[in-house]
């Protein structure tokens, strides 16, 4: 199964988790197993794209110079894992392809 279906899937549940009647406890433990499984698939992706930070702009959860792992992209974003271990979206002028 291709990395992008799996955090389709996972985003789904995390959408279904947080419309639910469950405690906030449970949601918050729900949803960090998800964070779990998204990490995990993210890191056995075979993806060989990477990209090079040439810009922070004002994110404290990005270090300029260093090389992220692309996992998904659109028009205007790339989908990465931040320094902060967070799945988020960052504009793709912050960042320099590099292919391996």
């Amino acid at each position: 199964m291709e990395t992008n279906k799996i955090l389709e899937l996972v985003k789904k549940a995390e959408d279904k988790v947080n419309s639910t009647m469950l405690s906030n406890i449970r949601k918050t433990e729900i949803n960090l197993i998800l964070l779990e499984i998204q990490k995990e698939a993210i890191n056995y992706s075979q993806c060989c794209t990477q990209l090079l930070c040439v810009d922070k702009w004002c994110y404290n959860n990005l270090t300029k110079g260093k090389k992220y792992k692309l996992i998904t992209e659109d028009k205007e974003y790339y989908t990465i894992v931040d320094d902060c271990g967070e799945i988020c979206q960052r504009d793709k002028d912050l960042f320099k392809l590099i292919k391996q």
